[in-house]
Parts: structure tokens; sequence; C-alpha cells
């Protein structure tokens, strides 16, 4: 099969980096894409105009598939005209959390085919349904092996942890506090992300630039271990899945907080190792970093897993199903329960 796709995100975002070159490279397998970068256009032509582009495009290219990732100033009504101009199924997946529904995820899912969020909390889910949105499936992403892989370089930094250090969530003030356990026990840590200046002087604190790619890959293969912390640690599936994904697909051993559903993917102490507090945190590092052996079995386990299941072909392939059950039920009550097989 192949597919004409339209892929509209925040492409050229330091963010998005993390992500797009495995994307393109999975649907390249699966269809001929054209690119789309919304937040970019809206920077230089504004978002009314910016939403005439989209629909410009979509009547000129006719896609089968318009896939939106993000997509906060993108309006309902777009999606609305350009269902009504073109024959095509549009999938919105809103790849963040926050514990009230989105403006704009409420917009677009009144008209797109289907909204994919990013965890499967109960409640959100009911609340987005109660608002008009039609469809709710999940999704959630996947990494590149040919990106995130092992380099050849010296572990030489003890614990990485790879964030940007702001406010806005309950588990940002957790993370500070577990980097100031993990410093305090004698142990360094190296922070690749934004907005860590609070930690300029802390002895054993060391600030490194927001880094992706290969960049990130790199640094992920000098640590001896990396460091899972999640902004919010209690809605069932959610995290920053591209972290552990990434950091395991450079054969690290990825330590992490614990969130509902993690077992689900991941066998403790076979492929990472979690936690629930700060204090049996820092023990752990204190024992992985004494038994590196035993550290670098998980690794090694971790990459193989990852990379058996979890790969951005993994995830179009995904992708793909969801697109063939929405073409192929035409009924919502029948798609939402097709949906609940992917």
């Amino acid at each position: 099969m192949s597919l004409k796709i339209l892929y509209v995100d925040a492409l050229s975002s330091p963010q998005a980096r993390t992500n797009v070159r495995g994307i393109f490279s999975a649907y390249d397998k699966v269809g001929r894409v054209t690119r789309f970068d919304y937040r970019k256009l809206c920077r230089y032509f504004g978002p009314y105009l910016m939403n005439f582009l989209l629909y410009l495009v979509a009547r000129t290219k006719k896609p089968d598939l318009i896939h939106l990732g993000k997509c906060e100033s993108i309006r309902g009504e777009t999606i609305s005209n350009i269902k009504k101009a073109i024959d095509c199924k549009v999938i919105h997946f809103y790849g963040d959390f926050r514990d009230k529904p989105r403006r704009h995820v409420i917009d677009i899912g009144k008209y797109a085919d289907i909204t994919l969020l990013y965890h499967k909390d109960p409640e959100i889910v009911k609340q987005y349904k109660e608002l008009g949105v039609k469809n709710i499936g999940f999704w959630w992403v996947g990494t590149n092996p040919e990106v995130y892989h092992p380099v050849d370089t010296p572990q030489e930094y003890d614990v990485v942890f790879f964030a940007n250090n702001s406010d806005f969530l309950p588990g940002h003030e957790q993370r500070r506090q577990l980097i100031k356990s993990i410093a305090d026990n004698g142990i360094e840590i190296h922070l690749f992300g934004n907005n860590w200046e609070i930690f300029s002087d802390y002895p054993r604190v060391f600030l490194h630039d927001f880094v992706v790619e290969e960049e990130f890959a790199k640094a992920c293969s000098k640590a001896k271990i990396t460091l899972g912390y999640n902004a919010v640690n209690d809605v069932y599936f959610y995290a920053s899945w591209r972290r552990p994904l990434n950091c395991m697909a450079c054969e690290t051993f990825h330590l992490t907080r614990y969130f509902p559903g993690l077992e689900e993917v991941f066998v403790n102490k076979k492929h990472l190792v979690w936690f629930h507090t700060i204090p049996e945190a820092v023990e752990l590092i204190k024992y992985y970093l004494r038994h590196t052996k035993e550290s670098r079995v998980i690794a090694r386990e971790g990459r193989r897993e990852v990379v058996e299941r979890h790969t951005w072909e993994h995830r179009i392939k995904e992708m793909i199903e969801i697109y063939n059950k929405l073409k192929n039920f035409n009924d919502e009550q029948d798609v939402q329960a097709a949906l609940t097989e992917v």
C-alpha cells in the first residue's frame, strides 16, 4: 500500500527533532509524505493565513491521511473545510498531558476522524467525549535505532538526566529535589536541558545544553546511568516516552520513576529499573554504580526490547492500522470498538 500522507507538526522546533527523522523514515516506507511545519508558517504569516495555506496544500496534494501533531494553532474549521473538499482521514495526535481538556484538542476533535492521546486516563477521556471530541484512542512515540544507538566512548558520567526545568506541573519540583539528593550523596549528575541555572554553582551538578539525535546518543553512551522522572507520574500510561525509549536504544542503563502502566511495557530489573521515592532512587543509583556488570546486562536487554518492539516503524504500523480501521468503518460506535483493538 502506498499512501499519500500530509504530516502537520512543529517540525523545526528543537523538541521535534527527537522524533521527526524516525517518523519520516518510517512513513516513507508506506507512502509519500508532504511536510507542513504549521508553527514555523504561523510565525511568518500568522494563524489565519497559515490555516488557509494548510487548506490549500490539502486541496492540492489530496492526501489519503492527514496526521496532525499537537497543532495548537490549527482551527477545527480548517479541518472541517478540508474534509468537505477532499476524501481523506484526519488523525490528531496530542502528545502531551494537561489535567484539563485543551481548547484546540476539543476544537480539532469535533472534526478529525480520531483524536489520539498520549495517555489512557479515563477521566480526561470522558471529559473530552462530553465536550464533543468524536473518537478517542491512544498512540505514543517510538525510537529510531539508526540515530539512537551505542557510541564508542568512555562512560565518564555517573548519572545523566535529559529534561528541561520549569514549574507548570508538580513533577518539576520533585525532579529538583531528586537532583539535590543525588548530588548531596556525593554522586555526579549531568543535566542536559534548559533553565537549570539554579544548579550552576551546586557541587557535583554539571549543566549542558539541550541535545537531540547524535549528540543525545553520545551523551547517553557516556553515562553509566540515565535517569527518568516525568513531570506527571500518576496518570495511567502517561510518560515522556521518548526519554526511556531513546536512552534504552543507546544501550544505556535506565533508572526511572514508576508510573501506572509501566509494567505493561517493560520488566523491572530486566529491561530497566524503576523507583517510587527519592531515597529509593538514590540507593539504587549507589547500588548500580557499584554493580556495573549487572547494569550492563539490563542495558543490553533494554536495547534489545526497544529495537524489537518500540521503533518508529512499529508506531507507524500502528498508525496505518488505525487509518485502515477508520477507512473501513463509518459508524462511530463501530470505529470506537475497532480502535480499542489497536
